[in-house]
């Protein structure tokens, strides 16, 4: 994305005088100024009011520093455009974080389009972020995405007071208010976004202190730069300033007015329809916007560089969207079992494992890592970010991302004490040789001494100038070392609370410190690949372990100094010899960034964490891995179904326990376990009429099953192979099957008799789906890479479509169309002739819908076909417009591939589970361009539409 730099801006741009503008005059004066006479000193002090305001939601919503100042600079476009359509002038703070929000959005998608081009050719793959900057920032996304939802009333009391600094007088001013109705509203506010902020396992004290604290990093400092500049470019009277405006910033602002005014059109045309449906009264209001056989165009008022563009050879290239992330409620309870911290004691091989994204609910398991046995477990605990024994291996301390350290019984894991030690996020904590010493490192940017009897406060060091990542306490007890986010370590005297040395020279964030036994030597590992080595008698630095080609996120070194092991993003582990200062061997990988590493006391053994939920254990001798010690109890999800009648509110699951399970969709309980296959169960469905369940499995058989009592009623034998999928006909009379011996075979309901066998694909047969109608058409998807239709009835002759690029994972029909999920990535929508019998339009090619970056593994139709979703290897979600292609937005929140999708039967809610073990519950996600679940911006919504269901 070219732009012009802020430096640059700075320089070309001359300052505008008499712009210092108090808070005397009101947004409200100061919009009228600008829109009635032009008055450039006015705009430049709305630019200069909310310019910090506007780069904080860009800065969290963004990655790259570049793309938050093209958004920033197409905010402040916007409002010098639109500033007249405003309809509340006191209200332009509101104003602006709402436009902040879905601008940023706009170009996140932007760039994430841009990346998945620049895919296409060999690249490096990009690092994985920091999972503690990561929390940091989703957490301030979270915040940007709770207030982007409040109704104007309450935004705009909430950005004012808590995000603006203001005090309640002087917002009642601004806003032109009574101070009680400040009051009362930003009550009402900090409620509602406290109570959706703690359905995301989020505290607003938390999030509200993250971005205070932000204020006062190196991103903050970048309005400082831009404010001016941008203020001068777009002032009335800067003539040929505002050239030097990125281009980017400009196609980026022309977008988001474009589509404001379309959201403005549609919802016209709603009242319109709304007007003519009551003056027809009982009379019938047709709209007709085209034939479902026709080509529907691709919305003409997007701007060009934006919107997706439909090509002669039918396929549509990636189309922006907007991102909106209604909270989902968890359906199963909700257990996070990343291994982000893991600690061997000092005395024998016990291991403990712990990790826990946010205050998302986790584990702490104690093994005995000879043997793989686990010794204890404490689960539900919140938020453990780091551990460590204590010298004599009886007790255990953790801190957690709500800022508490704990002192646990490290056999039982059992809790002793706590203290709120930190504002937030304790990442790291050491005890001292004799153990009466604990070091915790905060993410408030502190590093604190506890006395470890009364677990008391001894000393605050203050030093770094952001997050602290890591401590770790010297063998002489004299002296800790700590490293963080402003990319230094710092050695500090313990005695004395004052830094000895601070070791300068990465490039990026200190992710985790270790000393040497002999404590001549700091070891400092950094998300800028490299390990350095420093002199602890002078702060000099000694040496440079190259080999990484990620983000270290991991470090630990031997109990006779002589070997070093390093982790990475990209799940390797390394070992380095320490005499030497070079690298001498690697260990497998993980699946996912390793997060902690720990030697056993004698050396022997090598325990390694990840992300991938599992800790490996690795006999360093030998040099290779003698336990992966699996800490997740979730198991991953292969398939979901709704059930169709009823409320609804019941679903079946299967998972690789090999029993399927039925749920009550509001609780989570279960109504029934169907045991008796002897192999994973792949596939699943209802049938239409809700009584039965047909059930598939690797062990070759399918099982029907009574919905009402869990009863087994028949099972279905004939496949030489593992069942990969099954469907029922629109009757239920029939039931379709496919496998690895690449046959479908269609069944009898009543009698369980094989009726067809449907040979002709060449790879084995993933996906399988009915019309839904009575002239039966029977779509099957296979690793062939062809979509293959069957009409039993004989109708016409079996149709091959050379479908994909990568086996044909999911199937579904609506109406007029089918959709096709493919392993190489894209969704397809095919299209009819029309008639009563489905059959492909020769002189129509399908729609391509491209935005996943991995394998696409499941898809649903919702609203009655109005709306598609997919969903894959890349965790997401997305939401799809099947008339046009268009990307609508997307769902995030797996943490693992997405592999199953169940639509509610009044086509609305939407169940998704993943390879992460959890099932999630999607209230009616809607997604209007730039429209929020509160109505703000677009038409008003039923209550409740985009909100999970409370549960």
């Amino acid at each position: 994305m070219a732009s012009v730099g802020a430096g640059a801006l700075l320089s070309n741009i001359p300052h505008v005088p008499g712009t210092e503008l108090g808070r005397d005059i009101s947004d409200k004066q100061l919009l009228e100024r600008f829109v009635a006479e032009q008055d450039e000193t006015a705009f430049v002090g709305l630019v200069q009011r909310y310019g910090k305001a506007v780069w904080g939601v860009c800065r969290r919503v963004l990655k790259q520093e570049q793309d938050a100042e093209d958004a920033f600079q197409a905010v402040f476009v916007v409002l010098s455009r639109k500033a007249a359509s405003i309809r509340k002038g006191e209200a332009v703070g509101s104003w602006l974080y709402g436009v902040a929000y879905r601008t940023a959005m706009r170009a996140r998608m932007i760039a994430s389009r841009r990346h998945h081009q620049e895919k296409q050719t060999p690249a490096a793959q990009p690092e994985p972020s920091a999972l503690n900057e990561a929390a940091f920032r989703e957490m301030q996304r979270a915040l940007d995405e709770e207030v982007q939802r409040l109704a104007e009333k309450h935004r705009a009391p909430f950005v004012l007071c808590c995000l603006e600094g203001l005090s309640k007088a002087e917002a009642a001013k601004e806003l032109g208010w009574k101070e009680g109705t400040v009051s009362g509203r930003l009550a009402q506010a900090r409620k509602l976004v406290q109570t959706r902020l703690t359905r995301r396992g989020v505290s607003l004290t938390a999030v509200l202190t993250a971005i205070a604290l932000a204020q006062n990093t190196a991103s903050a400092a970048a309005p400082a730069v831009l404010l001016p500049a941008t203020g001068a470019a777009l002032a009335p009277q800067a003539g040929t300033a505002a050239a030097t405006l990125s281009p980017s910033a400009l196609a980026l602002a022309q977008s988001v007015i474009s589509t404001m005014a379309l959201a403005k059109l549609k919802a016209g045309i709603a009242v319109a329809v709304a007007l003519a449906i009551m003056v027809c009264g009982a009379g019938a209001a047709v709209v007709s916007l085209g034939s479902e056989t026709e080509q529907e165009p691709v919305n003409n008022e997007l701007p060009r560089a934006i919107a997706a563009v439909q090509k002669a050879d039918g396929k549509i290239v990636d189309d922006d969207f907007e991102t909106f992330v209604p909270p989902p409620m968890p359906v199963l309870p909700v257990i996070d079992e990343q291994v982000l911290t893991l600690a061997f004691s000092p005395v024998d091989y016990r291991l403990v494992t712990a990790g826990t994204q946010f205050q998302n609910p986790g584990q702490l398991k104690i093994w005995d890592a000879e043997t793989a046995k686990e010794l204890g477990s404490v689960r539900g605990i919140s938020g453990a970010r780091s551990v460590a024994f204590s010298p004599d291996g009886e007790s255990l301390a953790t801190g957690d991302f709500s800022g508490t350290i704990r002192v646990r019984n490290a056999r039982s894991g059992a809790e002793r004490a706590a203290v709120k030690g930190h504002e937030i996020g304790v990442n790291g904590v050491a005890f001292s040789k004799d153990g009466k010493s604990l070091a915790s490192a905060g993410l408030d940017r502190i590093v604190k001494i506890w006395d470890t009897k009364e677990l008391k406060e001894q000393k605050s060091l203050a030093g770094h100038t952001d997050m602290v990542y890591t401590v770790a306490y010297f063998r002489n007890g004299k002296a800790i070392v700590s490293g963080g986010k402003d990319k230094t370590a710092i050695i500090w005297n313990v005695e004395t609370g004052k830094e000895q040395f601070t070791l300068r020279g990465h490039l990026a964030a200190v992710e985790m410190v270790a000393v040497s036994p002999d404590d001549r030597i700091v070891a400092t590992a950094s998300r800028d690949q490299t390990i350095k080595l420093w002199d602890t008698e002078t702060g000099i630095e000694k040496d440079t372990l190259y080999g990484h080609k990620a983000a270290l996120f991991a470090m630990a070194i031997s109990p006779d100094g002589k070997q070093l092991a390093s982790g990475d993003g990209r799940g390797s582990v390394l070992l380095w010899d320490l005499t030497a200062k070079k690298l001498v061997g690697s260990l497998a990988k993980h699946g996912a960034p390793v997060r902690a590493l720990a030697f056993s006391h004698d050396g022997k053994y090598l325990a390694s964490g990840s992300s991938d939920t599992t800790a490996k254990v690795w006999d360093l001798a030998a040099g290779k891995e003698v336990h992966a010690l699996e800490t997740s109890a979730l198991r991953p999800v292969r398939a979901l179904a709704y059930a169709p009648d009823g409320d609804g509110n019941v679903f079946a699951i299967a998972t690789d326990d090999k029993k399927p399970r039925l749920h009550d969709a509001r609780t989570g309980a279960v109504l029934h376990v169907l045991p008796g296959h002897q192999g994973e169960v792949t596939c699943l469905v209802f049938s239409p009429d809700g009584k039965t369940i047909a059930t598939g499995s690797l062990d070759e058989t399918v099982k029907l099953w009574d919905r009402a009592t869990g009863k087994e009623k028949r099972t279905l034998k004939g496949h030489a192979g593992g069942v990969l999928a099954v469907a029922f006909s629109p009757d239920s009379k029939l039931l379709a099957s496919g496998g690895r011996d690449k046959t479908i075979r269609v069944w009898d309901t009543a009698s369980g008799d094989p009726l067809f066998e449907f040979k002709g694909h060449d790879g084995a047969v993933r996906a399988l789906a009915f019309t839904p109608n009575t002239k039966l058409v029977l779509a099957s998807g296979a690793d062939d890479k062809t979509i293959r239709l069957w009409y039993p009835n004989k109708e016409l002759e079996t149709i091959a479509l050379m479908a994909h690029d990568g086996p044909v994972r999911a199937l579904a029909f609506s109406g007029a169309r089918l959709a096709s999920a493919s392993n190489d990535g894209t969704v397809k929508v095919w299209f009819t002739v029309g008639g009563e019998i489905w059959r492909p339009s020769p002189g129509k090619k399908p729609l391509v819908l491209r935005g996943h970056t991995g394998e696409v593994w499941t898809l649903a139709f919702l609203r009655g076909g109005r709306t598609l979703v997919s969903g894959g290897q890349d965790t997401l979600i997305n939401i799809w417009d099947p008339a046009n292609g268009l990307r609508m937005g997307t769902l995030e929140r797996h943490r693992l591939p997405v592999a199953a999708l169940a639509i509610h039967r009044e086509g609305t809610d939407l169940l998704s589970g993943g390879q992460d073990g959890n099932v999630y519950r999607w209230r009616n996600p809607k997604y209007n361009k730039f429209a929020s679940p509160d109505g703000i911006d677009g038409p008003p919504r039923a209550p409740g539409d985009g909100n999970p269901v409370d549960l």
